[in-house]
């Protein structure tokens, strides 16, 4: 279940309640490792025998059944404010199965950092009614705005740090993925302390390189903060978390959508770069 922060001063609730753990749609390989840092690559599995429709491909020859959803009544947030800051008293949602994901209103806001946004989830079956807090971060405000990534030099990202108190574990994830539109090839991903600066090395920029480029190059910088809860053998997960991507200059490639957005001579290819 998350509470997330998807765009300036806007809130989304989102939750997803399963009887198991959804298998990956990635698997990583760690091919590099430097500090917080680590680059991976994905590992493809392969079933010879064709997975059936209710499951999923997840190591050489094991085949996953798909979880189904748990309903667990009535969702009920509170802890968030309209943009005059004035307190809503709650946004609730209706029970039903999974995913269940809504956009809460382009009026309403988190709150501060330092305070807490409360889950009541009303039960059904085997989940017993049960209220869970969370604490509120800042929004992710990331001061890189214009990053450049040469093979052989690190990459510096700045991003404005939290005002209020630090709960425990919240922390800043920051990830770099030069392939995502032409099947990821792999990314480095970092996790490091939310204190507004962390420096990705430059052997793991220089791997990612050499995995080659699509169009559009991000950089991801996120600040989050995860709870777990156990009830009744059910795992459930809380997190509240704030995202900006930003797009990655590489010198010698150009990225496009259209045509018309690439010099003469060349057209916008099917990875979303521009070329012969």
């Amino acid at each position: 279940m998350r509470f997330e922060l998807v765009r300036p001063q806007v809130s989304l609730v989102t939750a997803n309640v399963f009887d198991a753990e959804p298998p990956p749609l990635f698997r990583f390989t760690t091919t590099l490792r430097d500090g917080e840092c680590e680059l991976l690559v994905p590992r493809i599995s392969f079933c010879a025998q064709r997975c059936p429709s209710n499951a999923v491909c997840v190591a050489d020859e094991r085949c996953q059944p798909r979880p189904g959803p748990v309903d667990v009544g009535a969702i009920t947030v509170s802890g968030l404010r309209r943009a005059d800051m004035a307190p809503l008293s709650q946004f609730t949602a209706a029970a039903m199965g999974c995913p269940f994901s809504t956009t809460a209103s382009s009026s309403i806001r988190r709150s501060p950092q330092g305070q807490t946004i409360q889950w009541s989830i009303a039960g059904a079956g085997t989940v017993p009614a049960l209220t869970f807090e969370m604490p509120t971060i800042d929004e992710m405000q990331v001061l890189s705005l214009a990053p450049e990534s040469r093979p052989g030099q690190p990459l510096e990202v700045r991003w404005v740090p939290p005002v209020g108190a630090v709960p425990d574990g919240q922390r800043a994830p920051v990830s770099l993925d030069f392939t995502h539109h032409a099947g990821l090839r792999g990314m480095i991903s970092c996790v490091t302390a939310d204190d507004g600066a962390t420096t990705i090395p430059a052997p793991l920029i220089t791997g990612l390189h050499a995995l080659g480029m699509a169009g559009f190059p991000a950089l991801f910088v996120t600040r989050s903060v995860v709870r777990t809860r156990e009830v009744n053998g059910h795992r459930l997960t809380f997190e509240v978390k704030s995202e900006r991507d930003l797009y990655v200059g590489i010198p010698g490639l150009r990225s496009c959508r259209l045509p018309q957005e690439c010099p003469e001579g060349q057209r916008c290819r099917d990875d979303f770069t521009c070329g012969a």
